[in-house]
C-alpha cells in the first residue's frame, strides 16, 4: 500500500490583495482529493467563485467527480465561474481519477516515462459546461500529479525537481514559470512508500501512532488524522480542525526534537472524542527547565506558546503534562 504526499502554493495577481485561484487537499475513505480552480478574473469575486467550487467538493468527497462537477456548475450559475480540475487518489488500488473543465493543466510523471498531460475539456464551471467523463490512471510509489492554473506558463522540467517535497515543488513551480500579471495556483501529489513505523488509519482500529522525523511525516500524519475522524463520523469542519492542530504539533516537535510521536485514539467513554498525544523524542530539553507548567501555561520565550494559541482555537481541550524527562500535549476533539 501507498500514501499520498501533497502540497499546494497559490500567489495572487501582483494588484490584489487576495487570489482568484485555489487549491484543495482533503482526505477521504480510501485517500486524499486534489484540486486546482480558477475563479474567472481576479480579486474577490473570482475568489469567491474559487470558493464555492471547493465548497462543492468538500460536501461530496467520495461522490462520483462528475456529479461533482455538475452539481458545482450549478452552484456557479450566480458567480463569475471557473476553471478546474479535481484528482482523486485510490491508495489501496494505487490509481488517481481526474477531472476538470477549462484552461487547467494536469500533469502526470510515471516512472522513467516522459511526463504526461491529461486532457481537460474546454468549458466554464458555471457557464459553457459539458459534463466528461473521468479518467483512471494507474498512479504508484514515485509517481508525480501536478494540477496548476493557467497563471503558470509554458512547459517545464519537472524529472530534475520531483525529489523535492510536494508543497516545496509546488512553491517553486508557481515562483519560476508564474505570470506576474494573473494569479497562479499549483497542487502537488506524491505516491509515497508506506513507513513500516507509521500505521495506517484502517476503519476498525481505534489508535495509530505516527513516528516524526521529517516534514514529509507532519503532512501525512495530518491527511490520516482527518481521514481517521471521517472514518468514526465526525463533521468536515471537525476533521479539518483536527488536521490543523495535528499539523501544528507534528512540526512543534520537529523544531524541538529530533524527533517525536503523535497518537490520535478515538474514545467511547466517558464521551466519543478523539484523543491527540504529542510526545517529543531524545532532542527535548528537559522539561522542568522549560517553563511550562499544568494546564497548558507556558512562559511567553517557550516555543510551545504559539502552537498551544492555535491548538487551543481548533480544538475542545489542551492540556500540557510534565514528566522527568520531556513535555507530552495532549489534546481532545469532542463529536459534536
Amino acid at each position: 500500500m501507498m500514501r499520498i504526499s501533497a502540497g499546494s502554493f497559490v500567489r495572487p495577481f501582483a494588484r490584489e490583495s487576495v487570489a482568484g485561484d485555489a487549491c484543495l487537499i482533503e482526505a477521504w475513505a480510501h485517500g486524499v482529493v486534489v484540486a486546482a480552480v480558477d475563479g474567472l478574473g481576479h480579486g474577490p469575486a473570482a475568489a469567491a467563485a474559487s470558493s464555492t467550487f471547493l465548497d462543492c467538493i468538500r460536501e461530496a468527497l467520495d461522490a462520483p467527480l462528475g456529479l461533482i462537477l455538475e452539481n458545482a456548475h450549478s452552484a456557479l450559475l450566480k458567480t463569475r465561474g471557473a476553471v478546474a480540475v479535481v484528482a482523486r487518489f485510490d491508495e489501496v488500488g494505487r490509481s488517481v481519477e481526474v477531472a476538470g473543465v477549462g484552461s487547467v493543466t494536469a500533469l502526470l510523471a510515471s516512472g522513467s516515462n516522459d511526463p504526461k498531460h491529461i486532457i481537460v475539456p474546454a468549458g466554464v464551471v458555471g457557464s459553457t459546461f459539458r459534463p466528461s467523463s473521468p479518467q483512471v490512471l494507474e498512479f504508484c510509489e514515485g509517481d508525480v500529479l501536478v494540477l496548476h492554473t493557467d497563471g503558470v506558463q509554458g512547459r517545464f522540467a519537472l524529472r530534475p525537481q520531483q525529489s523535492l517535497e510536494p508543497v516545496v515543488l509546488a512553491r517553486a513551480i508557481v515562483e519560476a514559470h508564474g505570470n506576474p500579471s494573473d494569479d497562479a495556483g499549483c497542487v502537488v501529489a506524491v505516491g509515497m512508500a508506506v513507513d513500516s513505523e507509521s500505521m495506517r488509519l484502517p476503519h476498525g482500529e481505534n489508535s495509530t501512532t505516527f513516528a516524526i522525523r521529517t516534514r514529509v511525516d507532519a503532512e501525512r500524519c495530518a491527511v490520516d488524522a482527518r481521514r481517521f475522524a471521517s472514518h468514526r463520523g465526525f463533521a468536515v469542519k471537525a476533521q479539518w480542525e483536527l488536521g490543523i492542530a495535528v499539523a501544528e504539533l507534528a512540526a512543534h516537535l520537529l523544531r524541538v526534537a529530533y524527533d517525536g510521536r503523535l497518537t490520535v485514539t478515538f474514545a467511547l467513554e466517558p464521551r466519543e472524542e478523539i484523543v491527540v498525544e504529542a510526545t517529543p523524542g531524545g532532542g527535548m530539553s528537559d522539561a522542568r527547565k522549560s517553563g511550562v507548567t499544568e494546564g497548558a501555561s507556558v512562559a511567553p520565550e517557550h516555543p510551545l506558546r504559539g502552537v498551544l494559541g492555535t491548538v487551543h482555537r481548533v480544538m475542545d481541550s489542551v492540556t500540557v503534562e510534565i514528566n522527568p524527562a520531556f513535555t507530552r500535549v495532549v489534546a481532545r476533539k469532542l463529536r459534536n
